[in-house]
């Protein structure tokens, strides 16, 4: 089992995601959160296009 403890000030979560080899820094959720909206333009951009040429 995994032991969490929360010595360095940090939550426990972080901890938890240090633990699994996974990035902290706080400027990634931006990231992620910026992706997720050019993801979500490009393909509606893409299906647009496309039901206007299967007309």
């Amino acid at each position: 089992p995994i032991t969490l403890s929360a010595t360095d000030g940090e939550s426990i979560g972080k901890t938890f995601l240090k633990i699994r080899g996974m990035f902290t820094e706080s400027y990634l959720f931006w990231v992620s959160i910026g992706a997720l909206c050019g993801f979500c333009l490009f393909f509606n951009m893409l299906s647009a296009i496309a039901l206007t040429y299967l007309k």
